[in-house]
This record gives C-alpha cells, structure tokens and sequence, in this order.
C-alpha cells in the first residue's frame, strides 16, 4: 500500500512537470532495491558453520521468464551491496537464440532479499531487429540510445560494479557468433561479398577500450568512447580480469603481465602497471578489500595482486588444491565476515570446498554435506552438466550458486555459510 501511494505521488508531481511516469518506470527497474526480506532470508539468517540451504528456482520476471545458465562464467554474479543482489550476463551456446526469439545478450538481476529475477535487458530479437551505428561505432536504435548486441561472448571475469557511482560495468568484446542476426552485417557496414562470414564487425567498434555501463539510476545501457588508451592497451579482454577497487575509486583490468585503471569521472585508462603475472589466461578471481589484493587462479596456479606494493604474488600453500581449472568450472568468492578466500571446484559427484585463511597461509577442507537430495531431480539426474555461477552476499554472511544448465533456464538457487559471525551466534 505505502508503494502504490509513492506511485501515485510521483503521478501527479510528474503530470505537472509534464514527465512520463510510466516510461521511466519500466526504464529504471531496480528502483527501491534493496526489497523488503521474504521469508526464505530468515533460512539463510538461521544456517550454521558450513552449512548448505536450497533456495530453489528463483521467481521469474513478469515479462523475461527467469535467467538461462551461461558456460564461462563462474564469477558472472556481480555482487551489488547497495541493490542487494548480483548482475548477471555473459552468453552461454555459441549464436544462442533463446525459444522467445530472443538473442541471449541478456541482462539480468538477482534481487536475494526478494529470491526473484529481474530482467533488465532481455536481447534482441534475432529476426526483427534494426539498429544502426553512431559516430563512434556503437550500435545504437533508432532514438541513438545504445543496444549492445553480442557484448559478452562469455563473461569471463570481466565484469564488475561500482556502487558509488551505481554503475555496473562490462568489457566490451565482440561476439564473432552473432551470425543469428542475419541482417546486423548490413547495418555494421560489412562488404555484401563478405557476409556470412561471422569473423565480420565493418565498423562496429570492437575494442574493450570503450567500457560498457549499466547505469542504475537511468535504466539503461552506456557505452563510452574513449579516445585514447595507454600504449601497450589490450584491445581485446577475453582473458583477463576487471575488479572494481573502492579504495581508488576505480577499475583495474588486468591481463597478461600489464594492468590498466579506469577512471570514471575523466573516462580515461591509465597504466600500464608492470607486473609479472604468473596466471595467464581465463582467470577467475575476486577482490581482498582488507588487504587490497586481487586473487586471480586458472590451472594448477592461484596467486594475488598486491596493489599496494604493485606485484603478483603466487601463493603456494599447506592444503592447497591440486587445480583451479579455469572459469568455467571454478567459482572464487571472497568473505569478507570471516576473512577466508572460498574456493569451489565444479567437479561432481565430488564436491571439493576448500578456503584459504591468507593470515596463516593455509588451506583447509571443510566437510562435504552438499544436499544433493534436496535439489530438483532434473539437476541431480545430468548434475556434471550443470554449471555454477556464485557471489558472496556481505550483510546475509552467505554465499549464492546458482545451479543450471547451459543457455538453459529454470537453475536452482543455494546459499552457503562458511561461519555465524559472533553476532549471528548470539542470535541463535
């Protein structure tokens, strides 16, 4: 009741002003996040050391339906601590067009207070569509606003969120799959005698130099042209890694042995920091805030950023796992209430949990007490198919996977407690 009597508030104070409401409605749609709590949160309140709770599958967006798994990427969960709940995108099957006709160049939200999706972007669809390019390069429709297509081939570790600014962020790469759209080579400029041919981007600007935003409080896309770029810039990112930094104000992206900073007042990119980094392609990872170290792992190697002393760092520890695998198959998450790295490898039936205390050095292996019978028989049936895709909620002390197949949607939703704060034991 109090929502709908703020609605009609903002009704009358807009047919004043002369502004429509209903537009900027459905262009804003996280406004008032974080929701109020459901009654699943007090589960997640109630779950002790190393303890599993399924959530099941999400709400589904009105309209959208609820969000399809995607391959390659386990870290495609952005956590946004002022929203509540985590982004979501980065596609799944090579050209997948989704059974609404849409091409999966999605956007989505996970609002975990609410145990819901929301559609932010849902694609395109693949057979109507009609875009145009502006002056930088960037697709755009028919009013100039952007509409990315093909943004995030796979997610990767390229994605990011700045909650000062309330912007999520994506490095930009061109999709070489988008073929799905068979007339987006006319508009991208593409030689008639080179159609077909899905390598073909004309004059689509395809360099990750130019970041794609998600603007919170707009609801919608930016893509921003930057001019100029440090000598030396990748101009493609599939294989690195983007962290937003708060103590700089700032995203750095990381690939190779050079690291670059983004500035999103001057929308600029400085660097490159020289560093050797031993980690070198497909990089999952996430962010240390009290010690101000990226951790970045792929393959037998794991190591962090040291961004005070501006160096790499491999560690080599008692306990350490045997492999890190890549982003496709390895979810890291940095809990921040008990000060432990959460490593999860996605190799079932076996499910190897390990957490890497950087104080002391070590690793240790909590008890496997995964509910496997708890979750949904068409999981269970086909589960080394399943992909995760995780982030760590700071003020529930949990940490999400969401649990589903490729380009496939219907997941399932668990939470995890590594351990209860002294306050959540004093609560119990």
């Amino acid at each position: 009741m109090l929502r709908r009597t703020k609605s009609v508030a903002a009704l009358a104070a807009a047919l004043i002003s002369g502004t429509n409401v209903m537009a900027q409605a459905q262009s804003n749609p996280l406004e008032g996040l974080p929701s109020k709590a459901g009654e699943h949160v007090e589960r997640i309140k109630a779950l002790g050391d190393n303890e599993w709770g399924v959530l099941g599958v999400p709400a589904a967006d009105p309209k959208w339906g609820t969000a399809p798994g995607r391959s390659w990427g386990g870290r495609s969960l952005t956590y946004a601590p002022d929203l509540g709940g985590a982004f979501f995108t980065g596609e799944g099957v090579h050209g997948y067009t989704k059974p609404n006709g849409y091409y999966m160049c999605d956007l989505w939200f996970y609002d975990a207070n609410g145990h819901r999706w929301i559609c932010l972007y849902p694609g395109v669809p693949t057979k109507t569509v009609r875009l145009k390019l502006d002056s930088h390069g960037f697709e755009v429709d028919e009013k100039g606003e952007d509409t990315p297509i093909g943004f995030a081939p796979h997610a990767y570790a390229s994605t990011t969120y700045d909650p000062d600014l309330k912007q999520y962020f994506v490095l930009y790469s061109a999709n070489p799959w988008a073929n799905a759209i068979k007339q987006r080579q006319e508009w991208l400029g593409v030689p008639p005698e080179k159609r077909g041919d899905a390598y073909q981007n004309g004059k689509l600007a395809t360099s990750c130099q130019h970041p794609l935003l998600w603007d919170v409080r707009a609801g919608k896309w930016e893509r921003r042209f930057v001019e100029k770029v440090p000598a030396g810039f990748h101009s493609g990112r599939e294989y690195g890694l983007a962290q937003y930094l708060p103590s700089l104000k700032k995203t750095i992206f990381t690939m190779g042995n050079d690291a670059w900073l983004y500035d999103y007042p001057s929308n600029t990119w400085s660097g490159p920091i020289r560093a050797d980094c031993p980690i070198p392609k497909f990089m999952n990872g996430c962010y240390d805030p009290k010690r101000e170290r990226l951790y970045a792992a792929n393959g037998r190697q794991i190591a962090y950023f040291d961004l005070k002393a501006k160096q790499w760092v491999e560690i080599k520890a008692q306990g350490q796992p045997e492999t890190f695998d890549d982003c496709n198959r390895v979810c890291l998450t940095y809990d921040t209430v008990n000060d432990v790295l959460l490593y999860h490898y996605k190799e079932l039936p076996i499910r190897l949990l390990a957490a890497y205390e950087p104080d002391a050095g070590r690793w240790i292996r909590p008890a496997d007490n995964f509910p496997m019978g708890a979750l949904p028989k068409e999981l269970t049936g086909f589960f080394k198919a399943v992909l995760y895709h995780s982030f760590y909620h700071e003020g529930l002390n949990a940490h999400f996977y969401y649990l589903a197949f490729d380009s496939t949607d219907g997941g399932c939703m668990v939470a995890y407690r590594y351990k209860r704060c002294a306050k959540e034991k004093g609560g119990r």
